[in-house]
């Protein structure tokens, strides 16, 4: 038997979004949602999701998609006070990581100020902290989360979730991670975006042989809606429709039962 953790990242993103993954929760489809309190959707969204973890009495992980990039607002008045009415692109940080010009003391309240969102809302502390748009690949940036980490939870951190887990970099941080208290996760794959549902079947017959146990599987479901199709393309919104589909289709959980992979 093999362990998988599915997973999601976006909630809050868009309301399709959020019905997908909460139709998903609704038959134990999902086993982890990561939330993203910069939204200006969390404060309407955090209590159906909460109210449909808690009525199916749901082990799922509910955690924090921290959101550094563009369309998302700063949270902070420090991060608001440097970037304005909304967060930069990704170039951003990478043109000013190797010169050590990242305004760490603003990112950090931002951090700090997300966190606490998450926690004003949904009213426990985030089981996972992830960081959207694979920011973790600057690992200036992901070495400021865990520093906030540190400092909220001491000893006690949640768990830190790497988008690519098997880099170096990532290896590196993630080791920290551990010392400091925190689990991470191993190895993760992401489930393709495409139309094709027969790949998306290809993909757990195939793709998890030779993965760690509990490797994270991350998926993007999503019934596309007029918020979603603005930030994305034609084909990326058709693919996370198709995903949604296929994972609340008899074929996943065939798929499951053949290749005795258990949602953990």
């Amino acid at each position: 038997m093999k362990r998988i953790v599915l997973t999601a990242l976006d909630y809050g993103i868009a309301f399709g979004v959020d019905r997908a993954i909460r139709t998903l929760l609704a038959d134990s489809r999902l086993t982890a949602v990561g939330c993203l309190a910069a939204s200006d959707r969390w404060s309407r969204e955090y209590l159906p999701l909460r109210e449909q973890v808690e009525d199916k009495s749901s082990r799922t992980r509910i955690g924090l998609t921290l959101a550094f990039c563009r369309p998302f607002a700063p949270v902070s008045d420090p991060a608001r006070a440097i970037f304005g009415e909304r967060l930069p692109g990704p170039r951003y940080y990478t043109l000013r990581r190797p010169a050590g010009l990242l305004p760490a003391a603003a990112i950090k309240a931002e951090i700090a100020a997300q966190i606490q969102c998450f926690e004003d809302y949904y009213g426990r502390r985030p089981a996972f902290i992830a960081m959207h748009d694979q920011m973790d690949r600057n690992i200036a940036l992901a070495k400021l989360v865990v520093e906030v980490l540190v400092e909220r939870f001491g000893e006690n951190l949640p768990d830190f979730l790497f988008s690519e887990p098997e880099r170096l970099r990532s290896r590196l941080l993630a080791r920290r991670v551990r010392k400091l208290g925190g689990q991470t996760n191993r190895e993760a794959v992401t489930l393709p975006l495409t139309e094709e549902a027969s790949q998306l079947h290809r993909f757990f017959w195939r793709a998890l042989e030779g993965r760690r146990d509990s490797t994270t599987v991350w998926c993007a479901p999503a019934e596309p809606d007029k918020n979603l199709r603005s930030m994305t393309s034609d084909a990326e919104a058709h693919a996370r429709q198709a995903q949604f589909h296929y994972l609340n289709s008899s074929d996943f959980l065939l798929a499951l039962t053949e290749k005795d992979i258990f949602l953990f």
